[in-house]
């Protein structure tokens, strides 16, 4: 598996396009997150005014309350996670680039032990069979080596473009 520079061009190109995507639902997304924290928020500091007041009850305050910091927390939780996501998203596709750009100079002047190593992080099942060498890629090569083989770095075209329901890869 080689990436050529004509195809290393064409996945940077559909990298480029599908970060825009994924900047755009990201920004949507927190956005959302945002509104629900701030709902949550101004929920807990209501309901601490209405108890004060005496217009709610202990039992019924310590309930609403526990919900609502449950919710909040939760919607923190997601709000870090996305930040974690695209971190190794994006440190994952550019060692996965680089692997693949420089993977045959890197065997052939490698020793032997780092060859080995290299060999092991992108195949997986080696066997051979009838003087012939076979495996399997590992994930995510498999789809690089079928998509290198096809030509197509588009992947496939999405007939909802609305990016409400569009998900990232993450």
């Amino acid at each position: 598996m080689v990436l050529t520079p004509e195809n290393y061009a064409r996945v940077s190109q559909a990298l480029r396009d599908a970060h825009a995507d994924k900047v755009k639902y990201k920004s949507q997304h927190i956005a959302h997150l945002n509104t629900e924290l701030t709902k949550y928020q101004k929920r807990l500091e209501k309901l601490y005014e209405d108890h004060l007041d005496g217009l709610v009850d202990d039992e019924f305050y310590k309930r609403k309350v526990s919900e609502y910091k449950a919710l909040r927390d939760s919607i923190k939780n997601k709000l870090n996670a996305t930040d974690k996501a695209d971190d190794a998203f994006y440190l994952t596709i550019d060692n996965m680039l680089r692997l693949s750009q420089k993977a045959p100079s890197l065997l052939l002047r490698s020793e032997m032990e780092y060859a080995r190593r290299l060999i092991n992080f992108v195949l997986q099942n080696l066997t051979l069979k009838d003087r012939k060498l076979r495996w399997e890629y590992k994930k995510p090569f498999d789809i690089l080596a079928k998509t290198a083989k096809s030509s197509n770095w588009q992947g496939h075209v999405e007939s909802n473009h609305d990016l409400r329901f569009w998900r990232p890869l993450y």
